[in-house]
């Protein structure tokens, strides 16, 4: 056989599979390529915590959904891209390998991935849960926060926040009292007031903190943040 036939061929499969180890972080393993392939292939996409020298490199939460980078998960002409369209890509990724120039431990993981993939066309995700839902929330604005801090504020947001104005200012206040290198509110009162005016059509009156029962609920958002950094960074 070839030496540089074969050399290719493994250096496709090390490219392939970077990141899965072992079948139990399949799904992570997936998603982190899907998330990638949206991010490439979106029209629109804003990068953040880029080096001095413009370099980028995907961060991911254990779920694999990319922390460091927002995208429009569509075309130039605005036409969605989805799972289907990655499935297709993946599956045409596989079907270039010569499973000759390979030994059995990476034919074995090419045919348990490519089982996967035909699973997932056959019972896709419901209401297409590998694609992170943030259609409830704006583009991330950095002169608000930073973008560890927009993750935060969108699920305790999501998690905690029961409709009561209230919680809305706890919010604020907890991502204030926070607010450091990983969580970083820029935003003011008035800011983060007409954020929420704008984008909930909700007005905030009363700004104060409720200090008999702050400690409470300063408490339990400390437990909605645990959450969340061990299950979404």
């Amino acid at each position: 056989m070839d030496f540089d036939s074969k050399t290719y061929n493994k250096a496709k499969f090390i490219s392939l599979f970077i990141g899965f180890t072992r079948i139990e972080e399949i799904d992570s393993f997936f998603n982190r390529r899907f998330q990638k392939w949206l991010f490439q292939n979106s029209h629109i996409v804003n990068r953040y915590n880029v080096d001095q020298n413009n370099n980028f490199i995907f961060e991911f939460d254990a779920k694999g959904y990319i922390i460091n980078a927002e995208f429009s998960r569509a075309t130039r002409d605005g036409i969605p891209l989805d799972l289907k369209d990655f499935i297709q890509h993946e599956l045409i990724m596989i079907s270039h390998f010569d499973l000759r120039l390979l030994d059995l431990h990476q034919q074995k993981r090419i045919e348990y991935y490519r089982n996967y993939l035909a699973i997932i066309t056959e019972q896709p995700p419901k209401s297409n849960e590998l694609v992170e839902s943030t259609e409830l929330y704006p583009p991330h604005n950095p002169n608000l926060w930073n973008i560890m801090c927009y993750k935060l504020f969108m699920y305790l947001h999501s998690e905690y926040y029961t409709k009561s104005k209230r919680e809305l200012t706890n919010i604020w206040f907890y991502l204030n009292e926070n607010s450091g290198e990983k969580y970083t509110l820029n935003a003011t009162k008035d800011q983060y007031r007409e954020f929420i005016l704008k984008e909930y059509s909700i007005s905030i009156t009363n700004f104060d903190k409720a200090s008999i029962k702050w400690s409470r609920e300063s408490n339990k958002l400390d437990e909605f943040r645990i959450n969340f950094e061990k299950t979404r960074i």
